[in-house]
């Protein structure tokens, strides 16, 4: 059964998702593996500061929009990279 971006459904779309398609880049295009999305999202990072031994402040890590829609399509908020202190 085709979905909202005309496309039979498989294991990147989402049912009513438009977003999808830019991260498959031709009709053709293999969906992305769990290697290739694992190395996308190792690169994310968190950082505490601290002055004297006290905390000052986390930097978040900056999500991408290809970080976005991957979460997206996986159910995922993304909140899940949001450190709670």
């Amino acid at each position: 059964m085709p979905n909202a971006c005309g496309r039979s459904a498989g294991p990147w779309s989402a049912p009513g998702c438009r977003c999808y398609r830019s991260i498959l880049s031709s009709e053709n295009a293999v969906p992305p593996s769990a290697a290739r999305i694992l190395e996308e999202f190792g690169r994310l990072e968190s950082h505490r500061l601290y002055e004297h031994g006290h905390f000052l402040k986390t930097f978040e890590p900056d999500l991408t929009d290809l970080h976005r829609q991957i979460l997206h399509l996986l159910g995922i908020p993304d909140s899940t990279f949001h450190v709670t202190t």
